[in-house]
């Protein structure tokens, strides 16, 4: 049972000493009390990274700004957003913004930018803003553009969901779901699906060299991909849900075929798809450390789902239960830890969304449970598509969740390593 308490920052929040896990598990430990992190109009999707001094940064998908904070989460400051680059025509938004730091402390800002509207309601894309900051967003010195490429022997209308994979090696490969040909009325159908594709930088981010198609809508069917990993091997693997879309259908009308993998063993330049689950998955997320491999998904309402390999992703375990009882878990993410795995998630019942991080080892045995805060439930829908976590440079774990009401995420603090 959960205990709800009203904290001095405004939030609804699991007291450390109220908390515990589903079926008396032993809890994770106790989250510092939940800070305000940012103000948004919008607060869908927020998202945190961590600097190696511990400076933590905070955005929503659809940016006013950004919140940092210099004291392991417990207080914040507002920042500004880096600016569209030099001569761009200004857009009308920019939406699925993401925060992310290197191994050097450089932080990137990546976002989807938005033309105006065509006049019957609808938005075309300009492009995918990938900007990056060597003094902690006081300045961007690297601040592009990247315009999509042609699809299908059409004009590209844009993408969804991108998303910024930094290699060990300072490699940036930058993806997105494409949309090609111009958007039609709702009577008329949706734009055209390309696939996902991948674009490779060299030089930090500077500049992007010609895309690839990394998934396409033949044969295995191309959905909303995951964040891509690298693996131990220099791989780059992209967890993506296919479907089976008629010749012009939008995004719920496939048929689902599967979670796949899709994977380039020369830095982007080729991929292979490999079935990985032969079932529906939304947003999958995907963790490696060694031969140990982690994909989590969720399908519809409420049912989140995670699996283990031992083998590279070549055979995968059976469904690792980590249930709430009667609430609705979705949108979870992972984070590699010492013994296993760190699986951030939200739940749901008729008046709360609640943010939870479990720990699960390597063999799948569910160690540990925290609850880092709630918030009241939207009334038409959930706040976010994937829930967010980063490993902090002392072992700890920040995450964040949104409230629609008080518009603004807050940021928690793990008050443990993690190897406790």
């Amino acid at each position: 049972m959960l205990f709800l308490a009203m904290l001095v920052a405004g939030c609804v929040s699991v007291p450390p000493e109220e908390a515990t896990g589903p079926d008396e598990r032993p809890v994770l430990g106790a989250f510092l009390p939940p800070a305000v992190a940012v103000r948004c109009e919008n607060c869908r999707e927020p998202t945190v990274a961590a600097h190696p001094d511990g400076t933590l940064f905070a955005i929503v998908g659809t940016p006013n700004g950004m919140g940092v904070s210099s004291d392991g989460g417990a207080t914040w400051k507002e920042a500004d957003a880096p600016p569209l680059p030099p001569g761009i025509i200004p857009v009308l938004t920019r939406s699925d913004a993401i925060l992310q730091t290197d191994s050097q402390g450089r932080l990137y800002f990546t976002a989807m930018a938005w033309q105006a509207s065509d006049g019957i309601g609808y938005v075309f894309h300009s492009g995918i803003q990938v900007a990056s900051s060597g003094d902690k967003g006081n300045t961007w010195d690297r601040n592009v553009l990247y315009s999509f490429p042609e699809g299908s022997g059409t004009a590209p209308l844009g993408a969804d969901r991108p998303w910024l994979t930094i290699a060990p090696d300072g490699t940036l490969y930058l993806s997105w779901l494409h949309y090609a040909g111009r958007v039609q009325t709702p009577s008329q159908g949706a734009p055209l699906i390309t696939g996902v594709w991948v674009a490779r930088s060299d030089d930090g981010g500077l500049t992007f060299g010609s895309p690839v198609r990394a998934t396409t809508t033949e044969g295995e069917g191309s959905g909303l991909s995951g964040q891509p990993v690298v693996d131990g091997q220099g791989q780059l693997v992209i967890p993506y849900g296919s479907y089976n879309y008629p010749q012009r259908v939008g995004r719920v009308t496939g048929e689902p075929l599967g979670l796949r993998l899709a994977v380039s063993a020369d830095q982007g330049a080729t991929f292979e798809s490999r079935l990985a689950i032969p079932e529906v998955a939304i947003f999958p997320s995907l963790a490696v450390q060694g031969d140990h491999w982690a994909l989590a998904w969720w399908v519809g309402e409420g049912n989140a789902r995670l699996r283990l390999s031992h083998d590279g992703g070549t055979t995968w375990s059976e469904d690792i239960n980590w249930t709430l009882g009667d609430r609705i878990l979705h949108a979870p993410w992972l984070l590699p830890a010492p013994d296993g795995w760190d699986v951030a998630w939200m739940s749901t019942n008729d008046t709360h969304e609640t943010a939870h991080v479990t720990r699960i080892s390597f063999d799948g045995v569910v160690l540990h449970d925290g609850v880092a805060g709630l918030a009241p439930r939207p009334e038409r829908y959930i706040t976010t598509d994937f829930a967010h976590a980063v490993r902090l440079p002392d072992g700890r774990m920040a995450t964040t969740w949104s409230d629609f009401d008080a518009a603004v995420a807050y940021v928690a603090v793990h008050a443990r390593s993690a190897s406790t």
